[in-house]
């Protein structure tokens, strides 16, 4: 996998999908990555931004977004913006998260079963 990033839509990019900087810039709900500690990890923004740098992906909040565009001026930046879902289609993507996961990070969000 190395790396997934899952939209609103349902639909997803990763590396057989092109390169980091070709990704769908909006609506984007996670993003997950290979991990070496927890296996996969669900990358945390809680302000819905995410950020490429030093070959991974990172949550960040507006003020992660300014500085990154300010020190990053190449054509493989790359910043990615969430879009508001429903509480039942949030939920249906973190279950979906959870059943390819087997560790956690603890700032990790984990799905909530009714």
């Amino acid at each position: 996998m190395a790396w997934e990033i899952l939209y609103d839509d349902g639909s997803r990019y990763g590396p057989e999908d092109g390169a980091y900087w070709q990704a769908p810039r909006t609506g984007v709900q996670a993003v997950l990555q290979d991990d070496t500690q927890v296996g996969v990890e669900s990358v945390y923004s809680p302000d819905g931004w995410w950020i490429w740098k030093d070959s991974r992906w990172y949550g960040t909040n507006l003020e992660g977004v300014s500085d990154y565009r300010r020190s990053h001026m190449s054509p493989e930046l790359c910043i990615l913006e969430g879009r508001w879902v429903s509480h039942e289609r949030w939920a249906e993507i973190l279950r979906e998260i959870a059943d390819r996961k087997t560790a956690w990070y603890a700032h990790e969000r984990r799905a909530v079963t009714p």
